[in-house]
């Protein structure tokens, strides 16, 4: 039950109110200018895998999240509801798509599958969006809470099973697809607990109006903001390979025998497809040089 609230607006309780928001708001403009930066910089390089697509929808729900945080706390009860309920779809949302991500990894790891994962971009979208979990009938505390917690505790299970475990080799995998689940099996182990640490801190915060608890939202989202725009841009094989058309470009200006010898080296281990840098033989790497 939240603590009786003062009956005078002092001084003090007011720039204890503005210094929330100003931290509260800090930090999601910061979590959001990373989620922007992230769809943005795919858009451009125009990358649409499957696992892109989990990445892509996540992003969207927190960012539609985080910008109902700055409408505040409206007067009107409707609107007030409204937002509420909003806020939960969204962060149950993307909730919803850090479970299937933890499936497509782990469809990857365990070599269930040899690339794309176990779902197509069509059934994570609608799996995603379509949580019905919200029934405005029944307490808010309920519905938000328990269904959240199933998807971080799910998901959690099967980030750590699949780095955990030994697994049957598949001839035909995919090996940067294999590589960039690996990379973000072991990022989400850090960002879901984070990005859920920071959920619960913004409900208790925004109940309590504990200036300590939104500076910690602040600094959580943060954290995460940036540690998700990192794994969602190097768990990316196409990202991973222009950065290393890039690398090279780099060292072939300052040092041209060491590039001529790391392209030796490259060249017979990738090749470029349709979509992503794919290990194989006659490599394409020598026509950047």
């Amino acid at each position: 039950m939240a603590p009786p609230t003062p009956s005078t607006d002092t001084p003090i309780i007011r720039v204890v109110k503005t210094t929330a928001q100003v931290v509260t708001k800090g930090g999601s403009s910061f979590f959001m200018s990373m989620l922007i930066m992230s769809l943005l910089a795919f858009l451009a390089i125009w990358n649409f895998s499957p696992h892109r697509i989990i990445h892509m929808n996540m992003e969207i729900s927190l960012l539609m999240a985080h910008l109902l945080l700055f409408i505040g706390d409206p007067a009107q009860p409707e609107l007030c509801k409204a937002v509420s309920i909003l806020l939960h779809y969204f962060f149950t949302a993307s909730f919803a798509f850090m479970f299937l991500e933890g499936l497509h990894i782990y469809s990857l790891m365990a070599q269930i599958v040899p690339r794309n994962g176990i779902l197509n971009r069509a059934e994570n979208t609608l799996l995603g969006w379509c949580d019905c979990w919200l029934d405005v009938s029944s307490p808010l505390v309920v519905t938000a809470f328990v269904p959240n917690g199933i998807m971080i505790v799910c998901a959690l299970i099967l980030l750590e099973s699949s780095g955990t475990a030994n697994f049957r080799q598949l001839d035909d995998v995919d090996r940067p697809q294999l590589l960039s689940a690996q990379i973000n099996q072991k990022a989400n182990m850090v960002i879901l607990p984070m990005m859920s640490i920071s959920w619960v801190l913004g409900v208790m915060g925004y109940d309590y109006q504990d200036l300590s608890l939104f500076s910690l939202f602040g600094v959580f989202c943060s954290i995460t903001g940036w540690m998700m725009f990192s794994s969602h841009s190097l768990g990316n094989e196409k990202v991973r390979a222009i950065f290393q058309q890039l690398w090279f470009k780099v060292i072939s200006c300052f040092c041209p025998r060491k590039a001529r010898n790391m392209n030796k080296i490259y060249e017979d281990e990738f090749d470029m497809n349709d979509d992503v840098w794919a290990v194989a033989p006659g490599s394409k790497m020598k026509h950047l040089w």
